[in-house]
């Protein structure tokens, strides 16, 4: 017990360290009192988490809190993305009189009953409320949730399928709808992107901790709160260990590290302090090179880059990426233990070649399964002959691709309603990004955006929806939508900006906003 009180001593210690950064870099961008206020629930959770004892006092107690602290909150959305990473998303199933279980409930659908359902039932009475499936995102999502229900009957009951169903409006649903819906203007989405900065950081900062220790901290809860949990164990690479703080695996924090540079690419311009943005910049770097995940390693590139070339002089700008990239591999090799590190890069590094071979099997033997099942796939294609030689150690398949997981399991009909859903996002937001200059923050929010869900594409080629992946892209989805609708405001009703909702966003280092000739 006293090795389970020191490891929360370090984490709050850690938190506490990036709370005083996110003071001097965000205080000018929000209330004083809204970090604060962020600041007292992250740690009332994740004390509560560690002091339980027992899965269900601690979500039932924290489901109670986080309901009663969610009134004060004027913004949920960006609560929910501060809160998000607190605490590992383990799961136990919802026991029930007459039937097995409920469903599996862990922390983030906790946060799902707890902030977005409600958050979701206020919209009701919103004059101004955009009705379900008014929009072709909406239609989109609403038949892949349809289609999974209907394709879990395949191999399964129809209790089970409901379950997957409620689990599915968890994960996917609330977070896209209330995401797409709740955010009113530019000052309320730069929040929401704050908020999820803010929780990722601290992550960052447990991560890089953990890397340097060899300490995973939240290796033993599961364990303190009487539930076994198969995510969260140690994983090295190069000799070193992954770090993966509260998010379950070095995959999912590398990821969600990732989608916050896109997302401080745009808040960095507005932190007038050029120092602090650096540190800020260095501190998301180091988190993402201690998961030692090279999947999101390639997705920031890829985002990098697709925000470079949204931005003026792209191709100068390029040269001086790839003759920097080109430099640092020389130079790697003159510092100690330079070499580690170009032993476990992407596509020049040989460390785990078995890892990038397995990819490329698995890819080869889905292939065949999914040209036999090319509609709408099979229920298990773990049980597939073709992709028996993929079976691991373990006794596994491991699908560590989101293309191929919904090729297999829904066949091209789903993935096809998949990569429409995102590719329309994408196109919307890219039309509603050019109706500002690019001199506005507004432009930059887009370019952001836009960037962090390039990222996203690139890096589920290497991972498969596991821990808060799903929510995370839902959720960037929905935000996509809300500022294409925000635009929609601003330059449909241009000379009537008297409205709360249509005010444009609070500038710090930006001339107002200019409309694109």
């Amino acid at each position: 017990m006293s090795y389970h009180f020191l490891t929360l001593t370090f984490i709050l210690f850690l938190a506490t360290l990036t709370f005083i950064f996110a003071y001097k870099a965000f205080e000018p961008l929000l209330p004083t009192d809204q970090l604060k206020k962020w600041r007292n629930s992250w740690y009332i959770v994740t004390l509560i988490a560690f002091l339980a004892s027992n899965f269900w006092i601690y979500i039932i107690v924290c489901g109670l809190y986080v309901r009663y602290f969610s009134k004060r909150e004027e913004n949920i959305f960006a609560l929910y993305f501060v809160l998000l990473l607190a605490i590992p998303p383990i799961d136990k199933l919802i026991p029930a009189i007459g039937i097995s279980h409920l469903f599996p409930i862990n922390y983030p659908r906790l946060l799902s009953l707890t902030l977005l359902l409600p958050l979701l039932l206020s919209l009701r009475n919103k004059p101004d409320r955009i009705p379900l499936g008014s929009t072709t995102p909406d239609k989109l999502i609403l038949l892949i949730i349809i289609l999974t229900f209907f394709l879990t009957l395949r191999g399964t009951s129809f209790t089970d399928a409901i379950r997957y169903g409620v689990t599915g409006f968890l994960d996917v649903f609330l977070p896209y709808y209330t995401a797409s819906r709740v955010i009113k203007n530019m000052s309320q989405l730069k929040t929401v992107m704050i908020g999820f900065i803010i929780g990722c950081l601290i992550a960052a900062a447990i991560g890089i901790f953990e890397y340097r220790s060899s300490w995973l901290l939240y290796n033993t809860l599961d364990e303190s709160l009487g539930v076994s949990w198969s995510m969260g164990g140690y994983l090295g690479r190069g000799g070193d260990i992954r770090a993966i703080a509260s998010t379950g695996h070095s995959l999912i924090l590398g990821y969600v590290t990732m989608i916050a540079l896109g997302f401080y690419l745009f808040i960095s311009q507005s932190i007038k302090s050029t120092t602090i943005r650096y540190v800020g910049f260095a501190f998301i770097g180091l988190g993402l090179f201690v998961t030692l995940s090279r999947g999101p390693w390639v997705g920031a590139v890829a985002l990098f880059m697709a925000y470079l070339a949204m931005g003026s002089k792209f191709f100068r700008k390029f040269i001086v990426f790839i003759l920097v990239a080109l430099l640092a591999i020389p130079t790697l090799q003159m510092i100690p233990g330079g070499n580690k590190i170009i032993d476990i890069l992407p596509f020049i590094g040989t460390s785990e070649q078995f890892n990038v071979d397995y990819r490329e099997r698995l890819l080869t033997d889905s292939m065949k399964v999914i040209i036999n099942n090319p509609i709408f796939g099979v229920f298990d294609a773990r049980t597939e002959p073709e992709m028996q030689d993929l079976v691991q150690g373990e006794g596994i398949i491991d699908i560590v691709n989101t293309y191929l997981g919904i090729a297999l399991f829904q066949g091209l009909v789903g993935l096809s309603l998949f990569l429409g859903f995102f590719l329309l996002a994408l196109s919307t937001t890219y039309k509603a990004m050019r109706r500002f200059s690019k001199n506005s923050e507004e432009h930059l929010c887009g370019r952001s955006l836009i960037a962090s869900l390039v990222g996203v594409l690139v890096t589920i080629y290497t991972v498969s929806t596991i821990g808060v992946i799903p929510i995370v892209f839902w959720s960037l989805a929905g935000l996509m939508l809300s500022y294409s609708r925000i635009s929609k405001l601003t330059f449909g009703e241009h000379p009537k900006l008297d409205s709360d909702d249509r005010l444009p966003l609070g500038r710090q280092n930006y001339p107002s906003t200019l409309i694109r000739k």
